[in-house]
């Protein structure tokens, strides 16, 4: 079974975090890595440390990066957000994709930093040929995706000088995955609550965690710790526990 990898970001309060490593009770595995920051709540995984820098996407990559280089992490290997949930039992991640990769650039808004990122990783596909089997794909959805780590380094290699480089879109087309077209599970601020909980897979933010009913469905979902995670007894549990020791040694 694949290894699960995070490529986490510093911080001790992640409760999306916690509740994606709950949600793999739905995902056969092996063992579960986390890239970058470790939380001390978490156990049961191995941590890959890598220093922290100050920008969110170069730190990220510098997680990922650490996850392919080390010989341990399972090839191929799961990769994970901290905000991916597998929202229903599957035997393994099917290869899912969001369809023309140029419809998604015009699609965006003209201009904006991530259409300009998604422009440049096109042409560079172009560049290398990518399109000579078929239509370039949009890899970019927000759920896990299988990793060979041989492609994802060629995929990486080829992205030098893009900031915003769209790495999973690069990556499918290049070892062409193919798939099937779906929706991105990502739930911003205007998804009905009947739509998201059809999904095999979800994604949050930080905001829709927390005040969106999408968070709220996410931690219903999954209330019971998993075996990644340290129980941490409250104050009364504690109590009780201590007094039943006192009163029956």
């Amino acid at each position: 079974m694949p290894d699960v990898v995070y490529v986490n970001r510093p911080g001790e309060e992640n409760e999306e975090l916690r509740y994606s490593l709950r949600s793999l009770r739905n995902l056969p595995h092996g063992t579960v890595w986390i890239a970058g920051y470790t939380p001390s709540w978490v156990q049961g995984v191995e941590s890959i440390p890598v220093p922290g820098i100050g920008d969110k996407q170069k730190s990220a990559l510098a997680n990922l990066i650490a996850a392919l280089e080390h010989p341990e992490v399972s090839d191929p290997f799961y990769l994970f957000n901290d905000d991916f949930y597998v929202m229903r039992s599957t035997d393994e991640i099917p290869v899912l994709h969001l369809g023309s990769l140029q419809r998604s650039i015009e699609e965006h808004q003209f201009g904006s930093a991530y259409r300009l990122a998604m422009q440049k990783t096109y042409d560079r596909l172009i560049q290398e040929g990518a399109d000579e089997t078929g239509p370039l794909l949009s890899y970019e959805l927000h759920a896990p995706i299988l990793i060979e780590k041989l492609g994802m380094q060629l995929a990486l290699s080829l992205g030098k000088g893009i900031y915003g480089y769209h790495l999973r879109t690069a990556y499918g087309n290049l070892m062409e995955v193919g798939g099937t077209e779906v929706k991105d599970f990502k739930v911003y601020r205007t998804e009905k609550e009947t739509e998201y909980r059809e999904w095999p897979f979800l994604s949050t933010s930080d905001r829709t965690f927390r005040f969106h009913p999408a968070g709220r469905y996410v931690r219903e979902t999954f209330p019971d710790p998993s075996p990644y995670e340290k129980v941490v007894r409250t104050r009364a549990e504690r109590a009780i526990r201590y007094r039943s020791v006192v009163i029956n040694p």
